[in-house]
This record gives C-alpha cells, sequence and structure tokens, in this order.
C-alpha cells in the first residue's frame, strides 16, 4: 500500500506489519524526522502531520503541483485571551459566541488567529449563519487555506466575481442565490436579466428563492418583472410579488391598490366600512378575493397593506396611527393591514400604535419600535400573567434596563417553559454591560432551587454569557493598553 493511505496504515498497525513507500510522501511532510530514526516514530510523527494537512487542505498534500504560500500577512492577531475564550467557543459550538467574537474582531480591524482557522471553517460548513462574518477577518492565510480545501467552496461563493456566470449556471440553488445577491449590488439590471431569461423553466421552489432577491432593495426598475409574477403558476411567487411591488410607490399595482381603496371604502355609521364584495378580474389578479379560508381578511390585508402610510390623511383626513382604534366594518383584517404596511415601510409610530391596541404583539412590528418605547411596552408586558409576548424578547438585544427587569421577572413563580426559554435568550441578547451580573444571578438561581433542564439551562447560559463579556474585554484590555503607549 502507497501513498498516504499506506502510511495512515502503517501508523494504525506497527511498522512491522505494514511498510510505508517514502517515495510517493510528500518531502515537506518529513522534515527534521532523521533517516536513521526509530522507523515507527517517524511513522507516527508523518501521519500525524498528514493528518492535520488533510483536514486542513482537503487533500492538497496529495497534490503534485503545491501552490505557492500566502503573502504576508497585514493584518495584527487579537490578544492570547481573546484567542483563548474564541478557541473554547468554537470548540464547544457556541455558535452564537463564536458570530460575535467575528464581529468584534472585524469592528477591530483584527484578523482570526492561526490556531482557530480550521475549527471555525469547519464550524460555518454547517452554521450558514457564520459565513458572511469570514470573510473580513480570515486575513491571507485563512483566505489562502480555504481556496485549497472543496469543503470550504462556500466561501468562494461568498467572493464570487459578478462577472462570472458559471455559478448561476452550475451552483446549488442556495449558492446562486448567494451570487445573484452579490450581483444585485453591483449589476442590478444583470440581475434581472439572468431572472427574465431563466425564470419560467426553474421550479417553483426555485422561482420564489430567486425572486425573493428583489426584497432586499425592491426598484422602479424590477416592475415588470413583478407585474409578470402576479401571473406565476405557483401561489407563492404570487404572493411575494404583491408583497414587492406595494415598495415601488408609483407603480402601477399601488396605483390599481389606490382605485379600488377609493371605490370601496365609505363612511360607516360609527366609523367606516370597507365594501369586500364584487372584485372584478383585474382586482383578482392583484390577490384581492374572498374566496377560500379567510378570503374577507385576506383581502382586507391585502387592500388595506398595500396602500402607502401616506395616503390615509388625504383618504379619510386622518393619520394611519388613529385608524388602529377607529371603526372599520366589512370584514376582519383591517388591522392586519395596517401591520402589513408598517412593516413594509418601517413605520415606528404606526408600530407602536397597533401594539398598544393588541394583546397578542406582533414581534416584528415590536423590532420597529425605538428603544425607550420597547422597554416601556416591554415593562408593562412583564407584569401580565399573559406570556403572549415572549417572542417579542427575541427580536432585539436587550438595553441594560431591560436586562435588569428580566433577572427580576426570572425570580418570579412562573411556567418553568416560558423561563426555560428566556433564560435560553439571556446568553445572546442581554447587555454586555449587564453579563456578568446576569451569569451570576443565573448561576445563583441554578443553586437555589431550579433543577432539570432549567438549572442546565441555566448554568450553560452563565458560561456563554462569561465568554461573551470575556471576548469584549479582552478586545477593549488591549485597545486601552495599545493607547497608552
Amino acid at each position: 500500500m502507497n501513498g498516504l493511505p499506506g502510511l495512515v496504515a502503517a501508523a494504525v498497525v506497527g511498522t512491522g506489519r505494514r511498510t510505508v513507500d517514502w517515495t510517493s510522501v510528500p518531502p515537506a511532510l518529513r522534515a527534521g524526522d532523521a533517516a536513521d530514526g526509530d522507523p515507527a516514530v517517524e511513522v507516527l510523527r508523518v501521519a500525524g502531520r498528514a493528518a492535520v494537512a488533510q483536514r486542513v487542505t482537503g487533500g492538497l498534500v496529495e497534490a503534485t503541483n503545491i501552490p505557492a504560500a500566502p503573502p504576508a500577512e497585514t493584518r495584527a492577531a487579537p490578544p492570547s485571551r481573546f484567542v483563548r475564550l474564541l478557541d473554547e467557543s468554537i470548540g464547544s459550538r457556541r455558535v452564537e459566541v463564536v458570530a460575535e467574537g467575528l464581529t468584534l474582531l472585524a469592528d477591530n480591524a483584527l484578523r482570526l488567529p492561526i490556531g482557530a482557522l480550521v475549527g471555525v471553517l469547519e464550524l460555518a460548513r454547517s452554521r450558514r449563519e457564520l459565513r458572511p462574518l469570514l470573510p473580513p477577518v480570515l486575513g491571507e492565510r485563512g483566505s489562502w487555506m480555504a481556496q485549497q480545501n472543496p469543503a470550504w467552496r462556500f466561501l468562494e461563493v461568498t467572493r464570487a466575481d459578478p462577472n462570472d456566470d458559471q455559478v448561476w449556471s452550475e451552483g446549488t440553488l442556495a449558492e446562486r442565490v448567494t451570487w445573484l445577491t452579490g450581483l444585485r449590488c453591483t449589476n442590478p439590471g444583470r440581475v434581472r436579466e439572468l431572472l427574465a431569461s431563466d425564470f419560467a423553466a426553474e421550479p417553483a421552489e426555485a422561482r420564489a428563492a430567486l425572486l425573493r432577491v428583489l426584497s432586499s432593495d425592491t426598484r422602479p426598475a424590477d416592475e415588470q418583472l413583478l407585474e409578470k409574477a402576479l401571473e406565476d403558476r405557483s401561489q407563492t411567487v404570487r404572493t411575494l410579488a404583491r408583497e414587492l411591488l406595494p415598495r415601488i410607490v408609483e407603480s402601477a399595482y399601488v396605483q390599481r391598490i389606490r382605485k379600488s381603496v377609493r371605490r370601496r371604502l365609505r363612511p360607516g355609521e360609527d366609523g367606516w366600512r370597507v365594501d369586500l364584495n364584487d372584485f372584478d378580474a383585474a382586482e383578482q389578479r392583484d390577490g384581492l378575493t374572498v374566496n377560500g379560508r379567510d378570503g374577507e381578511k385576506s383581502a382586507m390585508a391585502i387592500l388595506i397593506g398595500a396602500l402607502p402610510i401616506t395616503d390615509w390623511p388625504e383618504l379619510l383626513d386622518t393619520p394611519a396611527t388613529d385608524l388602529v382604534t377607529a371603526e372599520v366594518t366589512g370584514g376582519p383584517g383591517f388591522e392586519a393591514g395596517l401591520t402589513i404596511a408598517a412593516l413594509r415601510e418601517g413605520d415606528p409610530a404606526l408600530a407602536l400604535a397597533l401594539l398598544g391596541a393588541t394583546d397578542r404583539p406582533d414581534p416584528d412590528l415590536f423590532g420597529l419600535v425605538g428603544q425607550a418605547e420597547a422597554d416601556q411596552l416591554m415593562a408593562g408586558w412583564l407584569n401580565e400573567d399573559s406570556q403572549l409576548w415572549l417572542d417579542c424578547l427575541a427580536v432585539r438585544g436587550w438595553s441594560p434596563e431591560l436586562s435588569e427587569r428580566i433577572a427580576r421577572w426570572l425570580e418570579r413563580d412562573t411556567s418553568a417553559n416560558a423561563r426555560l426559554h428566556v433564560v435560553q435568550l439571556c446568553a445572546t441578547h442581554t447587555h454586555l454591560t449587564r453579563a456578568a451580573e446576569m451569569a451570576g444571578h443565573l448561576r445563583g438561581l441554578a443553586r437555589s432551587g431550579w433543577t432539570g433542564a432549567l438549572q442546565n439551562r441555566a448554568l450553560t447560559t452563565a458560561l456563554t454569557l462569561e465568554l461573551r463579556r470575556g471576548l469584549f474585554e479582552a478586545l477593549e484590555q488591549s485597545t486601552n493598553e495599545r493607547e497608552r503607549r
């Protein structure tokens, strides 16, 4: 048995039962090992190097043409304490801490240390959320390594040349979406050309995923493509087109919606009435139909949701925020429509009005309001027996004040499942200035009566908080020392 497989076999069963053809082993792997030494020791050393090299290069050690070494690093590595904490986070697969560490490195113009490169790249194979964070912090050696190992090809897609259509024609759906998203930033017209030429031939799932690339910054030039998508054979694609077209305020779609609202909105006995009867063919194409389950609610939500928020004062001589508590008849879904409009336009005032008028707060609306308003809302909800607000906690990082309120709330005798959910969120959402206090508080609760899964989660979260705080302090201390020099 020759080559590296023979080397590994000899290391496993011993040189007495297997011989190694050293001519087929790359010389670089034998550097420093004397030929007249113990053969068994040499085999074990070289096999160990080969295992590391195989993992790092994805088989490059057996290549006949070894690429040139990477250029010198242009960014500094972080301090040793940061490296130790990051290694611990990678080893325990605390993805949220690793992500925060990568962000801290990028914010401080630092690179990943050499020893952490393989661990992070391997972790990013299964955890896609890490991939966009890697390019700024890989450094020269990390970028070089990522080019050698086929298993790390996802980074090539992330940084793919927008002028090279190979990913579009040969890549997986996820790779094509990533490439198209990058191309959208530099050549949006080319994106529209590609979608228009190949769109109909794609499967429904692919059509929806590719069309969603337009959602980050929908533009007037996208209107023709989206209008055509209103007639797509896939309901998912049609729904997506109806969501994106209202972002183009002067689009024909919005003009048609304006016309429908004016024709169907009229004064009622104590407020307003929306007539949802007899939608014509053009309105049905725009999604306005009362057929099917929840048809009236859906039609009302689409009709009201597609109307620009600034149109309401002209239509009714009242702002949209006042309509939240107005009496509107004709069918359900008016509030849902206002919610759609608030989310599309990112309107914090309308979001706050909607949150104040419901006992089932929408997490996405909660993400729109300012920090002070969010803290005030949450302070009230924390005193309620209902826990319908729990999902809102996950939307944004907590302020120092909210972090303290959550710590006090955890002391209450409430549902174990609710506490388990909140404790898990504490790991990633607690404000860094309160991380140490929250960690100590959770350890105290774990020792004073919490048992089972809740106790385990509290201790795990406490360690995560300590790692987060430690990473931040390590860089802060290093920065302060540099500034004092």
